[in-house]
């Protein structure tokens, strides 16, 4: 549609009601569908420890390294 522009669009790009260390995306059922808003954010999700892992993970399983 010309001229249409998804709030989806305009909040991943960084609206300013968004909260630090929420979780956007769909609210429906299992938060897989449904209109957009603040979804669940399990705790592990920001453990320093657990994002290192995770991150050290990610480089090796896709050879991959962002360099910082």
């Amino acid at each position: 549609m010309r001229g249409y522009v998804d709030r989806r669009l305009v909040v991943a790009g960084g609206g300013d009601e968004l909260e630090q260390r929420a979780l956007y995306g769909p609210t429906g059922r299992m938060e897989f569908v449904g209109p957009v808003g603040k979804g669940t954010l399990h705790p592990h999700a920001y453990d320093k420890p657990v994002m290192e892992r995770l991150w050290v993970l990610s480089e090796q399983e896709t050879g991959f390294s962002w360099g910082f």
